[in-house]
Parts: C-alpha cells; structure tokens; sequence
C-alpha cells in the first residue's frame, strides 16, 4: 500500500546522472546517430513513453529501485531529447521546473507523506541538450527522513512511500515549465553562441514506478 541550475558541463552532468545506479559502471551508449550521453547505467530501469514534441524537443520519464545501505530508493529521471535538423543545440535555463505526482493504480494523484528534507537543496543550473542528441538526469534524491523498510520516492517537495510487498502498479508523471526569456534587460542572460534557448510546457505521461531490485 502506498502512504502516500551557472552552465554544468557533460562530465559534471554525468557525475551527477551517476548518482542513484549503485556501483554499476557506466553504460556505453549504443550505435546510433543521436549521441547519448549522461545515461546511467540502471540496468532494468522502466522508460516510460516519451511526450510530445514540444519546439522540438521531446521528453520521458525513467524509474529505477537501488539500495542504498538498507534504503530502498526509487530514483526518477528526466531524459531528454532534441528532435529537429538544426545545428544548434538547445539550452535549458537554471529556472527549469519539473513537477512530479505519484498516481494509484487507478492513476489518481496520491498525497505525499510530510518529510523532512535532511540533505542540500541543488543550486540552480543550466543544461544542454546536444543537437540530435539526449541527455538524463535524475530529478529525484536520497535526503528524505524516514520511510522505514517500504520503497522511498523523494523529492524537496513531497516524499512517497510504497510497501515492499504491494503488488499494485503505481506510476509517475510530471510536468516540465520553463518561461520565456525575460523582456527586461537587467534579467535577461546572456545567450551562449551555437545554443537556442527553449521555453514552453510540456507533459512527461506517466511511467510505471520500478519495485524490484536487480
């Protein structure tokens, strides 16, 4: 039963998408024309469908169950990717927001259990997606006090916990918001040459929550 970002460069980013994989090494990327990078390596983790494309850039959500000394962490994933023949690649500004919900098996939102949050909060960043390429990071973390022996899902804003042996689907889905470019001069950043700067909204559909550990 469930109780209900200055520029970071690609080896940073993949130090950071290392996290929440255990000590599997890192996964070569296959044979393709897309470049992907900043894939961990979760053997076993659930892709969920990807959304649509929005100003060409598309995205999923990816689940995987580890264990982190006797936790058992459900680690969330963003994977992106870019989707049209230009040859710049698109930048996501630091004020990128992806909101998570944890669903039922009847796919309702559940309510998140109160938590406290006991780790650093990341500071804000800039990522880049390469031109028909994909990147993955994840969005969830390890920091939520408690939770006890059930499957932990946490984030800053709200935890989940799900009983080992419940045998109910439960999924994610989520949305991702960024605002335009600001109109006034003393907000706006400065553009990095070779890079187009994405806005919009675009909904992640849900992906089942991985329960079994590999």
């Amino acid at each position: 039963m469930i109780e209900s970002r200055p520029h970071v460069p690609a080896v940073a980013l993949l130090l950071l998408c290392l996290v929440g994989c255990g000590d599997e090494p890192p996964r070569p990327a296959a044979p393709q024309t897309s470049l992907l990078i900043n894939v961990p390596a979760c053997g076993g983790a659930i892709e969920g469908p990807w959304s649509d494309d929005v100003h060409y850039l598309r995205g999923r959500l990816v689940t995987h169950l580890h264990q982190v000394r006797r936790r058992k962490l459900v680690v969330v994933y963003l994977e992106l990717e870019e989707r049209s023949d230009s040859a710049m690649d698109i930048e996501l500004p630091a004020d990128r927001e992806v909101q998570i919900e944890v669903l039922d098996e009847n796919h309702a939102p559940m309510p998140s259990l109160g938590y406290i949050w006991s780790g650093p909060v990341r500071s804000p960043r800039v990522f880049t997606v390469p031109q028909d390429g994909r990147i993955r990071f994840p969005l969830s973390g390890s920091s939520c006090a408690g939770g006890g022996e059930n499957l932990i899902i946490c984030f800053t804003y709200g935890m989940w916990t799900i009983e080992p042996d419940d045998p109910r689907p439960y999924y994610v889905r989520g949305v991702m918001r960024v605002e335009p470019p600001s109109s006034d001069p003393r907000r706006r950043r400065k553009r990095t040459p070779g890079r187009r700067r994405w806005s919009g909204e675009m909904l992640l559909p849900p992906t089942r929550v991985d329960t079994e550990l590999r």
